[in-house]
C-alpha cells in the first residue's frame, strides 16, 4: 500500500476506506481533477479535457482565475499551437455568454457533499449570491440536508467563495 501521493509525494491518510492526499491545493493531480470537474460539470466549454488541463497545470495556469484570464499568447506559451490557443480563448469567451443554470454552475466547483442534485435542491430555496454568508442552520432548514453535510457545505462554500465570486464577476 502506497504511503505517499504519486503526484506530489505528500503523505497519504486514510478516510474511511480510501487513501487520500491531503495536499489539496498543491497536488498537481488534485488541481487537474478540480479543473476537469469544473469544465465537465459546467458543460459549456469545449477543449478543456484532461490532456489540455494537464498541459495548463504544468505551465502554472492552474486555477480557474488564471485560465479565464489567459490570452491566446499565454496558451501558446503553455505549449498549445496558434489554432488551438485561439479556440481555447474563443471557448472561454463563449462560455461567459451562454446561459448556465445556477445549480450546474455551483455544482461545478466540487464542494464536498454539494453535487448537481443537491445544488439544485439548495438553490430552489436560497439564491446563489446569498450563499456567500450562508449558515449551517439555513442549509439544514432545507429538506434533505443534515447536520454533518450542512457543516461540510458551509466549509466548502467558505473556502471556494472567492473563486465563485471571481467567476460571477466575469459574467457567469
Amino acid at each position: 500500500i502506497a504511503k505517499n501521493c504519486a503526484s506530489c509525494d505528500s503523505t497519504l491518510t486514510w478516510q474511511r476506506d480510501f487513501l487520500i492526499c491531503t495536499n489539496h491545493s498543491n497536488c498537481p493531480a488534485q488541481v487537474e481533477n478540480t479543473l476537469e470537474h469544473f469544465f465537465k460539470t459546467h458543460g459549456q466549454v469545449d477543449g478543456f479535457g484532461s490532456k489540455s488541463i494537464e498541459k495548463l497545470v504544468a505551465a502554472d495556469i492552474d486555477t480557474l482565475e488564471k485560465i479565464y484570464d489567459s490570452s491566446e499568447e499565454n496558451f501558446q506559451d503553455a505549449g498549445f499551437g496558434p489554432g488551438q490557443s485561439k479556440n481555447l480563448r474563443t471557448e472561454l469567451d463563449r462560455s461567459l455568454l451562454v446561459e448556465t443554470e445556477d445549480w450546474r454552475f455551483l455544482g461545478a466547483f466540487g464542494i464536498p457533499q454539494l453535487g448537481r442534485g443537491d445544488s439544485r435542491r439548495l438553490l430552489q430555496h436560497i439564491l446563489l449570491n446569498d450563499l456567500a454568508n450562508i449558515t449551517q442552520e439555513k442549509i439544514m432548514a432545507v429538506e434533505g440536508f443534515a447536520e454533518i453535510s450542512s457543516a461540510n457545505i458551509v466549509g466548502g462554500l467558505t473556502k471556494k467563495w472567492p473563486i465563485i465570486k471571481h467567476m460571477l464577476n466575469l459574467g457567469f
